[in-house]
């Protein structure tokens, strides 16, 4: 199939051409099923593949759409696109340079990433529903440490 979905791309508008020249649009659903494609170390086949599909088909553009989002950064591997890794210029050189700071800041790295992904227009949140539920607002003073964290995060 992966050979065919290929031969696919390289056509293009009814022309013959390689992959690399297909520039439409690639929309990965179920995107979550290719997670454990982390480089260098052993992934699934669907992960080498998404990873694969998007090196032959370098321009073209790339959705990710999975109703179940990444909760550890080794899980967004297969998202090469998003621009946080490959070019020193971007963020990080490499996404193991990227997976290693992320998991050092834990969790809140995690929460300013989707962040910045929401600013950039690059995630899409949806949230089920919270008709009829009851909720209090608690104003918490912030500790020095917190703080002190959140600009290193920034």
């Amino acid at each position: 199939r992966f050979d065919q979905i290929t031969r696919c791309f390289g056509r293009g508008a009814g022309r013959a051409g390689k992959p690399r020249d297909f520039d439409g649009v690639v929309v990965l659903d179920e995107a979550h099923k290719a997670k454990s494609a982390a480089k260098g170390k052993q992934g699934s086949k669907t992960g080498e593949l998404v990873m694969q599909l998007q090196s032959l088909c370098a321009n073209a553009r790339v959705v990710y759409a999975s109703a179940t989002p990444a909760s550890n950064p080794k899980e967004l591997a297969y998202m090469e696109r998003l621009g946080y890794w490959g070019d020193p210029a971007l963020g990080w050189a490499t996404f193991k340079d990227f997976e290693s700071t992320v998991e050092k800041r834990g969790v809140a790295a995690m929460e300013l990433l989707a962040t910045d992904l929401k600013r950039r227009g690059q995630l899409l949140a949806r949230t089920l529903s919270f008709a009829q539920c009851d909720f209090e607002v608690r104003f918490t003073p912030l500790t020095r440490a917190f703080c002190e964290l959140h600009a290193q995060c920034a």
